[in-house]
């Protein structure tokens, strides 16, 4: 009876496991509701290896207290439970190394990027707007990005000012404040390690993209709550123009066509102007 119910505990763990980036990967509803993708699939990954926890440590308890004899074949499942344990000892070994070896070249390349934001920062000008510091970097690029760490700063270039209005810039430093606020470096980190780790489930290795795809669309919900989902549109619209970027289009028409509860754009009436400037 213990095996049979060690093999339901790892057949749950495997199926939640192997369940959770079908939820972020598959579906036009996860767009929709990118937060809740993203909570149910991180919620089947912790059950999955809750599960699997679980049944490494009853098999360890088992086979160091003897395990029970009872039944005719008394001899199969001491046998069958040390080589599982050993198993799965094996499996937490090599977990251990693929997550050592993989937030190494995370930890250094994020050091880069710092060291990097760190020179663009010192040829710009900064502001400091609700406790984080606002950088303008000299750069035709029409773009905007959050950097992470002891103090957080968000950066925008010189370029994308001149291409937006001041209630389009306030709803882009709403989208790269979500990111610090929300962590989503952390959640974009953990989606390059759940790759590693499981590289054999089928859709794993979509897992990264389809979070960075969500983190976005989270944020820009988030932005347009507090700056007005006509502004952000209308500066993705903006900005995916100037930069030929058909997915910054796609994310102006999603808010266009479904602007996020909470907004101060929920009328009939601004949802079809919204529309009608993504056309």
């Amino acid at each position: 009876m213990v095996v049979v119910g060690l093999a339901c505990l790892f057949a749950v763990a495997l199926v939640t496991v192997m369940t959770a980036p079908t939820v972020i990967t598959r579906g036009g509803w996860r767009l929709r509701f990118p937060r809740l993708a993203l909570a149910v699939s991180h919620a089947l990954t912790l059950v999955g290896l809750a599960c699997a926890a679980s049944t490494l440590v009853w098999t360890l308890a088992e086979v160091v207290s003897g395990g029970d004899r009872s039944g005719g074949a008394f001899w199969l499942q001491p046998t069958a439970l040390t080589l599982f344990g050993w198993v799965g000892l094996a499996a937490v070994g090599g977990l251990i190394t693929v997550i050592v070896t993989s937030a190494e070249p995370m930890t250094e390349s994020d050091r880069r990027l710092r060291l990097e934001f760190s020179l663009l920062e010192a040829r710009g000008t900064s502001v400091v707007r609700d406790g984080i510091r606002v950088v303008t970097v000299p750069s035709d690029r029409p773009v905007a990005l959050s950097v992470p760490g002891p103090q957080h700063r968000i950066l925008i270039a010189s370029g994308l000012m001149r291409l937006l209005t001041e209630d389009q810039l306030r709803a882009v430093v709403e989208h790269e404040r979500a990111h610090l606020v929300q962590h989503h470096g952390m959640l974009t980190r953990l989606a390059r390690l759940n790759r590693a780790c499981f590289a054999f489930i089928p859709g794993t290795s979509e897992i990264e993209r389809s979070t960075r795809m969500l983190v976005e669309l989270i944020a820009d919900d988030t932005a347009a709550r507090h700056a007005g989902a006509v502004n952000l549109a209308n500066a993705l619209w903006r900005v995916g123009s100037a930069s030929e970027d058909a997915a910054l289009r796609l994310r102006a028409r999603r808010l266009a066509s479904h602007p996020p509860r909470g907004s101060s754009t929920l009328s009939s009436r601004v949802r079809h102007t919204l529309a009608a400037s993504s056309i």
